[in-house]
């Protein structure tokens, strides 16, 4: 069973959602398939079925405020939702 992690926003209709599947994590994007992310360092994942990395930015709490989408020479941020 999927259990949410967070929901960060790219645009209005295009969510990213972070879900743990045991000791793995996912990423799904508004209409696309879900892919497991691999840890490269605390803050940084990459994906093995896209090239893709994603990389978290923390608040002072230490839990994720947003995340940085590296793909296609470009830099997307998303502010996390919930």
């Amino acid at each position: 069973m999927d259990r949410y992690v967070g929901r960060y926003q790219l645009a209005p209709t295009f969510i990213l959602s972070i879900t743990r599947q045991e000791s793995h994590l996912y990423v799904q994007a508004t209409g696309q398939p879900k892919f497991e992310m691999f840890a490269e360092g605390e803050k940084d994942f990459f994906l093995k079925d896209v090239d893709a990395q994603i990389t978290f930015a923390t608040g002072d709490q230490g839990k994720a405020t947003e995340l940085t989408l590296h793909q296609n020479g470009a830099n997307l941020t998303a502010r996390r939702i919930e």
